[in-house]
């Protein structure tokens, strides 16, 4: 959902700056990430939404989830950036309703996020402390089953910021 989301988003004239992971730059005043602005990579299913991914190859990643990875240079997404500020947090729930936001609590998001830390020990600690920056930022859960009622959602969402 993320990738396909964040594609059709960037096809209708968004900045694409990631479709999966990003990274929060330290020291940073304000909180900013840097993301993987130069390729998507979309579950097979996509070819079904999107027609310029009916030709591409399936390749298999390292963890067995079978893959389209294709460089945004070709595909019709025109604005890219290597690094965004952060001016929300946005954690996803398909299925569940029609474009819905719902606003979490101050803090939530930092737990969700520090719940799928992989680190551990004295690097986990130092991840934690970075992640603080994000404790003001809003956050939400989008609750959507439709991928344009989805980006309908985040379009509000936009003009509120």
């Amino acid at each position: 959902g993320k990738s396909t989301l964040a594609y059709a988003c960037a096809r209708a004239g968004w900045t694409f700056t990631s479709d999966d992971t990003s990274y929060i730059i330290n020291n940073s005043p304000q909180p900013r990430v840097i993301g993987h602005c130069h390729r998507v990579r979309f579950r097979p299913s996509a070819r079904a939404l999107f027609p310029e991914l009916e030709n591409r190859p399936v390749t298999p990643r390292m963890e067995g989830k079978p893959s389209i990875e294709v460089p945004t240079s070709e595909l019709p997404v025109d604005r890219v950036a290597a690094e965004s500020p952060v001016s929300a947090i946005v954690f996803l729930a398909r299925g569940r309703t029609r474009g819905e936001l719902v606003r979490l609590p101050v803090g939530d998001s930092l737990r969700r996020i520090c719940e799928g830390l992989y680190s551990a020990g004295e690097v986990r600690a130092r991840h934690e402390k970075a992640l603080q920056l994000l404790t003001e930022i809003p956050a939400y859960e989008l609750h959507y089953d439709d991928l344009y009622d989805g980006m309908r959602a985040l379009d509000r969402l936009t003009g509120d910021i």
